[in-house]
């Protein structure tokens, strides 16, 4: 049995572009890899809980019992522990007043189409936020990454980085940090400073934002008795 808080596949299930899985030469987006595992598993026997969260964890002669949020108790013997992890809030000035109002957490690939003929900012260097810069690079017309190291091979692979390099309409600003969010009831305008320099620059116009910022793991509740 495998049970999910969220959806199965998690960070990696909204992947528009997976290229380094094995047994996928040509790549495949996350959804698609999500589907096929379940489709296995279920095959081979495995059930699925979806959305629900386990709330605490005990033992009992010998048995674990999963207690979930609503209240439903599951006995089992062994238990395989994966939390997964979730994209620490960007604390700076603004961002949670526009966060759903043009700053969001991770990008889905339904969410392209709105981002046609428009500019959008990535935040993060990792292998997510590089994916997501070239899949909107499809659609929207400029991109930009903001890395605070002055590189993004310190945290993406090199095939991701080289992609982004052939691709005119992604442009990398490195030793860049975001200094503040403003807009009305949207966000309209994006402050961001240059780090060696102290050189602020007020990007106006700017029309999607997504995060990926430094990731952190779910915290494990109850206790689990030794196996």
């Amino acid at each position: 049995m495998v049970i999910e808080r969220k959806a199965p596949g998690g960070q990696a299930g909204t992947s528009s572009r997976i290229e380094n899985y094995l047994g996928f030469p040509s790549g495949l987006t996350g959804a698609d890899l999500t589907r096929r595992a379940i489709s296995q598993a279920r095959r081979l026997g495995a059930e699925f809980l979806s959305p629900r969260e386990v709330v605490d964890i005990r033992q009992v002669e010998g048995y674990k019992i999963l207690t979930l949020n609503d209240g439903q108790e599951i006995n089992c013997r062994s238990i395989i522990i994966t939390t997964g992890v979730d994209y620490r809030k960007l604390e700076t000035k603004g961002i949670e007043d526009f966060t759903g109002a043009g700053i969001y957490y991770g990008a889905a690939t339904t969410e392209a189409s709105a981002c046609k003929d428009k500019s959008v900012y990535i935040v993060g260097g990792g292998n997510s936020a590089g994916q997501s810069a070239v899949y909107l690079s499809k659609f929207a017309d400029k991109v930009y990454i903001i890395v605070r190291k002055d590189s993004l091979s310190y945290t993406m692979s090199s095939y991701l980085i080289q992609q982004i390099a052939d691709l005119s309409n992604i442009e990398v600003l490195t030793d860049t940090e975001v200094r503040e969010a403003k807009g009305d009831t949207h966000l309209e305008n994006l402050i961001i400073e240059h780090l060696p320099t102290g050189k602020k620059d007020n990007r106006k116009c700017c029309s999607f934002i997504y995060i990926y910022w430094s990731q952190t793991f779910h915290r494990l509740v109850g206790s689990v008795g030794s196996a």
